[in-house]
């Protein structure tokens, strides 16, 4: 039986949602292999529930392009595709500079002052993260304040699509991002850099926020590398 993280369910929101986020996490930190057969069977064993919530997790981690199901053999987690890259982050950025843009030139001082004030209480806990002992626990909570980080930048937008858009997008990159920042990226760096786009925000210079941004968001592209050097087995042969 394959080895999960325990995880408590409660009646906050279905229990298929609280499947399909936890077993998410545990595949986008690699806790969950790529290559892995997802049983439902195994899984109900697990969470002690039917198969059907389960059932339902599993069509949401398809949707998001985690697992794939092949008939009469089950369901596998995807490897990480490297062509997808470039595709999500081109998303992301069009998406993400689009934010901004609407934002600072189509100003709603109250919400943009709001918005500008919850990044820096974000950034706050980015800092005090940078402090503590760095291990996957950590890796996986900075992925977090950097997720919700960039999904202020979308509240920019004024719209509620413009994360829902790139978070139904973004899976892959996430693995390629966890361990990014095990083993390439720099936390200190990558919190400068969102400091600086925070500040080009709040300065309301758009050309500059944007351009910032777009580099920021493609950096990955650009470190990616060793990262597939070391974890072969978890990509898709290129």
């Amino acid at each position: 039986m394959m080895k999960l993280s325990q995880i408590k369910l409660n009646n906050s929101e279905p229990v298929s949602r609280q499947i399909f986020n936890h077993l998410k996490r545990q595949i986008i930190e690699i806790k969950v292999k790529p290559g892995t057969r997802l049983s439902e069977n195994e899984l109900s064993s697990i969470f002690n529930v039917s198969r059907q919530p389960v059932r339902e997790a599993l069509f949401l981690l398809k949707q998001v392009g985690l697992i794939e199901v092949f008939p009469q053999k089950g369901s596998y987690v995807t490897k990480i595709s490297a062509k997808n890259l470039k595709e999500t982050c081109f998303l992301r950025s069009s998406v993400e500079c689009s934010a901004v843009f609407e934002g600072i030139m189509n100003k709603d001082e109250k919400r943009f002052n709001s918005i500008i004030e919850d990044m820096k209480d974000n950034l706050a806990l980015q800092r005090r993260l940078l402090e503590k002992t760095h291990d996957s626990d950590s890796d996986g909570r900075f992925l977090e304040l950097d997720d919700a980080f960039h999904h202020l930048i979308c509240r920019l937008s004024g719209t509620n699509l413009a994360w829902e858009v790139i978070e139904n997008y973004k899976s892959n990159i996430d693995r390629i991002r966890f361990l990014s920042t095990q083993r390439v990226s720099s936390m200190p760096e990558l919190v400068a850099e969102h400091t600086k786009i925070c500040e080009l925000i709040e300065q309301g210079a758009a050309l500059e926020a944007t351009q910032k941004l777009h580099e920021h968001l493609y950096e990955i592209t650009k470190t990616w590398g060793p990262i597939l050097e070391q974890n072969a087995e978890c990509f898709e042969n290129q």
